[in-house]
């Protein structure tokens, strides 16, 4: 599925939780444009979704105090409608934990990094990798 640029929400301000550093994944954020708050661990993303309004949240790691489904569903209950995507390596024919959890929480995906650029509509990108998603 390729997904255009009216699909994603407005790059106003995304929210990065990744307890290990992402430069891919940022550059990919910074191309489409918008605020980037970066934050290390679930704890202090779910902290900021409490203080802030984000348009979407993009999990790279979760650190060790809440794993990726405890942030995923804390988030979800802060914000049923904000846009969750979980970014996740495809190895294999085997569902991803990644996977598990988008198919359990709405509005939640699991992409790889190719499927998030495809998903913020960022020129040149393709889709041909993203592995899950939930509407």
């Amino acid at each position: 599925m390729i997904y255009k640029r009216e699909d994603a929400e407005k790059m106003a301000k995304v929210m990065l939780v990744c307890s290990k550093p992402s430069e891919e994944v940022e550059k990919c954020l910074r191309t489409a444009g918008g605020e980037i708050v970066t934050v290390n661990d679930g704890e202090s993303a779910i902290f900021q979704a409490q203080h802030a309004t984000f348009n979407m949240a993009v999990l790279v790691s979760t650190g060790k105090a809440m794993d990726l489904a405890e942030t995923v569903f804390n988030l979800r209950d802060i914000s049923a409608t904000m846009p969750i995507i979980i970014i996740a390596d495809r190895h294999g024919a085997r569902e991803t934990p990644a996977e598990i959890i988008a198919h359990a929480s709405p509005n939640t995906r699991a992409l790889t990094l190719d499927g998030l650029a495809a998903y913020l509509g960022i020129p040149g990108a393709t889709a041909r990798r993203n592995i899950g998603k939930r509407h």
